[in-house]
């Protein structure tokens, strides 16, 4: 018997003696891309990873007062085992990350050509919110679930984004991005500034963060997404 985990360590399959690896096809060029599988393939593990949503910005804080914004969730991550044929045309869509305004992810998707069918799909992470501007101590919204259910053998739902967190007029930090299926969180935005991307596939951005009037901030951008595909003969 063979055991085939997901990059995440996820017992995926398990296949009766037989099935051989002989290739590999990875796509990071986010909206659709054509798989062509190699001769030979008889079956495929696909992983789908969506795109991380983006930080949102903020507008101009009040003089002496602070603005805090939310990071984005990250995208979701699925699985799909399938029998298929060497002469099957499929499309991997990636996922692209979220905008700068607290845009949400893209959904990543496995297709079939012949019929149009989605054979494999993980959704991307949702944004957060700003905390309007003041001086009391409050907390945001944090960017939660993902846009959408995933389809496949198993999959991992986003991670929440931090919420953002104003201590005081002069004290507060932005929400972090939620960290991909490949970790890549960002570290909090603390001073006057605009909100860090996520630095891996999937991972959230930043909130931006807005002190006594020194102007507008945007969020950090979402991680796109990837998709993987494993070839196997039998």
């Amino acid at each position: 018997m063979l055991n085939i985990y997901g990059s995440n360590g996820a017992l995926i399959q398990v296949l009766a003696e037989g099935f051989l690896l002989i290739g590999r096809q990875v796509f990071t060029t986010t909206g659709p891309n054509t798989y062509t599988p190699t001769t030979g393939t008889r079956a495929v593990l696909v992983e789908l990873i969506g795109g991380g949503a983006g930080g949102f910005n903020t507008v101009n804080s009040t003089a002496g007062q602070l603005i805090a914004a939310g990071g984005g969730a990250s995208g979701a991550y699925s699985a799909k085992f399938l029998s298929i044929l060497a002469t099957d045309v499929f499309q991997a869509t990636v996922g692209a990350g979220g905008g700068t305004s607290g845009g949400n992810g893209s959904v990543s998707t496995f297709t079939d050509n012949s019929n149009s069918a989605i054979l494999c799909s993980a959704p991307g992470g949702s944004a957060g919110t700003t905390v309007t501007t003041g001086t009391a101590e409050t907390y945001g919204t944090n960017g939660g679930g993902t846009a959408g259910a995933s389809i496949g053998d198993i999959g991992f739902d986003n991670n929440k984004a931090q919420l953002a967190h104003r201590v005081s007029a002069t004290l507060g930090m932005s929400g972090r991005g939620g960290s991909g299926p490949h970790g890549g969180r960002p570290v909090s935005t603390i001073a006057h500034g605009n909100g860090a991307a996520g630095v891996q596939y999937g991972s959230g951005g930043n909130g931006g963060v807005s002190i006594n009037a020194a102007g507008t901030t945007t969020g950090g951008v979402g991680g796109q997404g990837i998709a993987i595909v494993w070839e196997f003969a039998r």
